[in-house]
């Protein structure tokens, strides 16, 4: 059971390929006990089989997201375009990377590149 200010339900958690899940089952009062315990039993069962009948939706890539701040931002066109070719130029191997997929390290790393002086000039 998860009991909240606002609503009281019936939940499952647990692991399922490696990621941490939490699905609510119903309300305490739409949903009696028993029900609740066979549908999180079947759901657990699942788990550790690997079938995630609750699919998330996908996570977006960079490329979606940089899109989705770019629309909701208000700012010149120029700023816009200057944003978009920075990214584009120096993280083109990540657009298609879901966000998540992207580590600590990973963006530590690249900055490391990013920010070493051009031994050309």
């Amino acid at each position: 059971m998860r009991l909240t200010p606002n609503c009281n339900s019936f939940i499952v958690e647990g692991r399922v390929s490696g990621t941490q899940r939490r699905v609510t089952l119903g309300r305490l009062n739409e949903m009696p006990l028993e029900e609740a315990r066979r549908e999180a039993q079947k759901i657990l069962a699942d788990w550790k089989r690997g079938i995630d009948l609750v699919k998330l939706p996908p996570m977006p890539t960079l490329a979606e997201v940089m899109d989705r701040y770019l629309q909701e931002r208000a700012m010149k066109l120029e700023t816009e375009k200057s944003y978009r070719s920075l990214v584009e130029r120096s993280m083109p191997d990540w657009l298609k990377l879901p966000v998540n997929a992207l580590s600590e390290e990973m963006i530590r790393s690249r900055h490391q590149q990013l920010i070493k002086p051009n031994m050309c000039a």
